[in-house]
């Protein structure tokens, strides 16, 4: 029902206002229109390492 078009247009519209924003866009983008669990599990770890990396930052 919904696909990534709309997605990879604002990732087209903001990619000259931060880089790291339309990588997160492509990332999204992707989870959307495939159907392998690898990639998201592969990014889901990578989020988590970086979620766990901030906050023991900020506690710190």
């Amino acid at each position: 029902m919904f696909n990534g078009t709309l997605i990879a247009n604002f990732a087209n519209v903001f990619s000259p206002i931060n880089g790291a924003w339309s990588g997160f866009y492509k990332i999204i983008t992707r989870h959307i229109n495939t159907i392998y669990f690898a990639p998201i599990i592969t990014d889901t770890v990578a989020w988590i390492i970086v979620a766990l990396f901030i906050s023991k930052r900020k506690a710190a």
